[in-house]
């Protein structure tokens, strides 16, 4: 699976950073604070990085994030898409890494250390580009159905004539793509192990430092959005459900109404590596 994950990512890179070498090789310090720090990680909310205003290293605005695209199979954060405008008027979506975010303001901008001559010279995307990125695929699986040769068949020629082959069935199932935006995962349903419904993942919790995915939020308990509970889920827990055309989780109902929950929506800015530990301990997830 890593192999396939590796080659998936370094196609998926090719497109959205092949004629970017100047962004694609920026492996700036990240200036959100040591990683664990005292046992704790920073942490910032897709839903606080997506529409934020971004800032090259002299302060300039070049333009605001209009994507964060999430990769499914290892569960991190890998590209930002950052839509600015062109010399012509026109609006271009340029890709970056998530490590060239170098500081987080407080109100939510962002800056990269990169300035504003070199993200012109960085390779851009077309909507209809990234549409073929995110598009789900659709898998066929052919089934063969044999049956033994006849037992009369087999005593008069002296030999085993083997099986015959009396119908094939193609079964097409599709698979979410292994780059998603994070606005199709935000909304999307949450089911028990069960297949009742339970909730709809509200926000991704994000790690400043590498783009991994702390957990994400789950949504539940309230009325038309109102007094819901916000219960973290790691994203590894996470398995879509084609059939139910949602993400289902190990869990039954009553289980999981009982784990600890966010009262409201705010995520807070540090979080203790033990707690992210045990998150992941109580659902089994891989880290």
């Amino acid at each position: 699976m890593p192999k396939i994950a590796n080659a998936c990512n370094a196609a998926i890179a090719f497109m959205l950073l092949g004629g970017s070498a100047a962004v694609a090789d920026t492996h700036m310090e990240n200036h959100s604070g040591k990683d664990a720090k005292n046992g704790r990680v920073n942490v910032i909310s897709a839903g606080q990085t997506l529409g934020a205003d971004i800032f090259d290293r002299q302060g300039n605005d070049l333009g605001d994030i209009e994507y964060v695209l999430v990769d499914t199979l290892n569960n991190d954060v890998r590209y930002i898409i950052v839509e600015r405008e062109m010399d012509d008027a026109e609006e271009a979506l340029v890709p970056l890494p998530w490590k060239a975010l170098t500081k987080y303001y407080k109100d939510g901008d962002l800056r990269i250390e990169v300035d504003a001559k070199k993200l012109k010279q960085a390779r851009t995307v077309k909507e209809d580009e990234l549409d073929t990125i995110l598009a789900p695929t659709i898998v066929t699986s052919v089934y063969n159905f044999w049956v033994p040769a006849e037992e009369k068949s087999k005593k008069k020629s002296g030999k085993d004539n083997g099986t015959f082959l009396i119908f094939r069935q193609g079964v097409a199932s599709t698979v979410i793509a292994a780059m998603q935006s994070y606005t199709k995962i935000e909304g999307s349903d949450v089911f028990d192990r069960n297949g009742d419904e339970i909730g709809e993942i509200n926000d991704l919790v994000i790690r400043k430092s590498d783009g991994d995915i702390a957990f994400a939020t789950v949504a539940h308990g309230g009325f038309l959005g109102v007094g819901d509970k916000h219960t973290p889920v790691p994203l590894g827990a996470f398995v879509y459900n084609t059939d139910l055309e949602g993400f289902q989780i190990g869990m039954g109902k009553k289980e999981f109404a009982e784990l600890e929950s966010f009262d409201d929506e705010a995520v807070p800015s540090r979080i203790r590596e033990r707690d992210l530990e045990e998150l992941r301990g109580k659902f089994k997830a891989p880290k």
